[in-house]
């Protein structure tokens, strides 16, 4: 019998198996994608602004903005019939009322706008490590503590008589009529008090755009030098061109330094292209299709406020996207209720809930126009820890992203690293978008958490310690320097932390206060070490010798100095969006131990699996993974124990990219760095180079054979099945 005759025969067999197998069982030419989204119900959106939770519409009071056609035609009296007017600003001017109004006030003749107001967010997040001291003792004992400063502070709220400020506070003024939260701008205000307690405070009470226009007005008319604020805003593109971009640069033209933190976005941020390749409307995060993204991750459950935002398009973009929160297991949708804006320049969405502690998984949809837009998506919370795919970069919020601003990062110091929230650039215009890093976890004693002191954390913590160190730098010049000098001084005055030079996750490093006072003053502040002299060695007398038994030695243990670092993984040459495990394993270690590992570039997610010492899970001081790395420190270690880390991490979906694994061990005595792994992906491979066993380029009877195996079983498509059919019969 030829060759040909027997490919002809099975290729005959296998075709009968098919079609019986196709009798029993229901066949798709297509699998899934990964973590496939459900059907959602085609709901309409609200533009009216209700909170989520109620689903409903209703007529709660909203707050909108007004625009008129010059500011001389607004008429407040007019305004005052349909609710309470409130900030005015140039041609702007607030109302409350309710949306049923809407359109009605749109109708009055002098009426340009009228839109939904921009809400503020605080940039305060859960910390992770103690920030220590403030580095600003010795600056005070030479007398430089801001005496004669004025610094300005934007926040939700004060409680300007708290023990902790209220002897800095020289005026405040509240532009919000509603109640407001007054622990988040006591403790920024009290951290400035901190850093330089002889400042001068000027505090303007806010919750959203046009009553943060009014403070800085208020603050320039009041001559301040430094402002500061520890509070931004999601809806506007990280461009650096939007509502707030003029009253930012007016201050830096009245002469002064405008100190914003960066935002907690880094690891709850998402830019990139919508993509559907299935065609169901629902945006797919990976190249593999992948249409939920898990909030914090896949084995974590969540519960708590939530503000989820997207941006797209320009202001009159027709397409329309919304957020959609899932539970995977109870199969049931969360919330999907979005409201639907435009600010000047951009469209977004926004989900705003408070949920129970449950699985939640992120779905973006598609509902209306062209689905061809850059979507970007931030996911806004106090307490939500992470999002299993994210993109750190570009995370800003505004207004960190205008170049006139002073932006800060969080450091964490315990750590020795950037806190992993801390949002960072460049800008949607290629700025790099941070200037300098400050410390956070900062312990403030004003007694409004309830506890004291309380670690105040987040970039809302590292933008007032730097705006103190500002004010410090600011006395001790002694000349009004200008908001420019005043940057680069502090900019020059900052160590460096990561590659060396400006980047855009550290900016120019941390500020160093010492140096940037040192730097413009004639003030010593490092201390000189005094010489210690040698005394002269007194000859004591010679004992007579005494005969004694020799004691047999006990000998002490000592560590073992050779301290090894060994990593394995599972696989060197992956697939786009594969999981791998990293394990770690550090022999001879003791006492304090402190393991960093970095991937370059970074990866789509990472976690920690598991953390043994000798065998034995233990719970680490601290345990942190993020794309860019990983670190855990271990405490009170036993004398040369062996320490085992696994990571479990999801490469790029970029093919032809090799992941490099790298970082050190460090004890109270020494730094031991691992030798790097490498991991490359690579393109999949097609059905018949996975069944060519042999390499030789051709699939044979037996390969065929166990095609049709797993075709039965249901690992392979019958258009796979196909494919290595076809090659078996060329």
């Amino acid at each position: 019998m030829t060759r040909l005759s027997t490919r002809a025969i099975a290729l005959a067999i296998l075709s009968l198996a098919i079609i019986a197998l196709i009798a029993g069982v229901a066949v798709s030419n297509e699998r899934p994608p990964v973590a496939q989204a459900p059907s959602i119900p085609n709901t309409t959106d609200t533009a009216t602004g209700e909170r989520v939770q109620t689903q409903s519409h209703t007529s709660a009071q909203q707050t909108y903005i007004v625009t008129a056609s010059t500011a001389a035609a607004i008429n407040t009296t007019t305004l005052s019939r349909y609710g309470a007017v409130g900030t005015r600003v140039d041609a702007r001017v607030e109302l409350t009322t309710s949306p049923g109004n809407k359109t009605t006030i749109e109708n009055i003749s002098w009426v340009s706008d009228v839109r939904p107001v921009i809400r503020a967010h605080t940039a305060e997040t859960p910390g992770s490590s103690n920030g220590g001291s403030l580095g600003v003792s010795r600056i005070h004992k030479k007398g430089i503590t801001g005496d004669g400063v004025r610094v300005g502070v934007i926040d939700v709220g004060f409680e300007p008589t708290n023990p902790t400020i209220r002897d800095n506070v020289v005026d405040t003024r509240s532009f919000t009529n509603s109640e407001t939260p007054k622990r988040h701008g006591t403790s920024v205000a009290e951290i400035i008090t901190q850093t330089a307690p002889e400042s001068d405070l000027y505090l303007a009470s806010v919750t959203n755009g046009i009553q943060t226009e009014a403070a800085f007005g208020y603050l320039q008319d009041q001559n301040v030098d430094i402002i500061v604020s520890s509070t931004g805003f999601l809806s506007p593109n990280d461009d650096g061109d939007h509502f707030l971009t003029d009253d930012v640069i007016s201050a830096r033209q009245d002469g002064i330094l405008f100190v914003n933190s960066a935002g907690n976005l880094g690891q709850t941020h998402w830019e990139g292209e919508f993509r559907s390749t299935d065609g169901d409307d629902k945006h797919e995060w990976t190249q593999s299709g992948d249409e939920r993204n898990c909030l914090p991750n896949c084995q974590t459950e969540y519960g708590g406020e939530l503000d989820v935002y997207i941006r797209w398009g320009s202001e009159n973009d027709n397409s329309r996207y919304r957020a959609v929160l899932y539970n995977p297991v109870a199969d049931q949708i969360i919330a999907q209720r979005n409201r639907q804006r435009a600010t000047e320049s951009n469209r977004y969405a926004a989900l705003v809930t408070d949920i129970q502690t449950q699985p939640v998984s992120l779905i973006i949809q598609h509902t209306a126009g062209p689905a061809d837009d850059t979507i970007e998506v931030s996911v806004n919370s106090k307490t939500l820890s992470g999002m299993e795919r994210n993109v750190p970069e570009s995370s800003l919020v505004a207004p960190a992203d205008v170049p006139e601003t002073f932006s800060i990062a969080a450091y964490e110091v315990s750590a020795s690293r950037v806190a992993p929230y801390s949002s960072r650039g460049p800008t949607d215009t290629g700025q790099q978008g941070i200037d300098v890093t400050g410390y956070t976890n900062i312990g403030v004693e004003n007694g409004l958490y309830g506890v004291t002191p309380f670690r105040f954390s987040g970039t809302s913590a590292s933008a007032p310690y730097v705006g103190g160190v500002a004010a410090l730098v600011e006395q001790a010049d002694g000349g009004n320097p200008s908001p420019a000098t005043l940057a680069t001084t502090l900019r020059s005055a900052s160590d460096d932390i990561r590659v060396p030079g400006d980047d855009a996750t550290s900016g120019s490093g941390v500020v160093n206060a010492v140096d940037a006072v040192e730097s413009v003053s004639s003030v010593s502040i490092t201390p000189t070490p005094t010489p210690t002299p040698t005394p002269t060695p007194t000859p004591a007398p010679t004992p007579t010798p005494v005969s004694t038994p020799t004691p047999t030695s006990t000998p002490t243990p000592t560590p073992s100095s050779d301290i090894t670092v060994t990593r394995s993984d599972t696989a060197t040459e992956v697939t786009p969006g594969t999981e791998i495990t990293i394990t770690t394993q550090i022999t001879n270690v003791s006492g304090s131990v402190s393991i960093n590992t970095n991937y370059t570039p970074p990866v789509q997610s990472a976690n920690i699996t598991e953390i043994t010492v000798n065998t034995k899970t233990v719970n680490p001081v601290l345990s942190e993974a993020n794309q860019n790395g990983s670190v855990v420190v271990l405490d009170n270690v036993d004398t040369d124990a062996t320490v085992s880390i696994s990571e479990q991490l999801t490469v790029t979906e970029t093919i032809e990219t090799t992941h490099t694994i790298t970082g050190d061990v460090t004890t109270s005595d020494t730094t031991v760095s691992a030798d790097p792994l490498r991991i490359s992906v690579i393109a999949a491979k097609s059905p018949a180079e996975r069944y060519d066993a042999d390499d030789d380029g051709n699939i044979d009877i037996i390969e065929l054979g166990q095609a049709g195996q797993d075709f039965a079983s249901g690992e392979l498509t019958i258009a796979e099945l196909g494919e290595v059919g076809r090659v078996f019969a060329s």
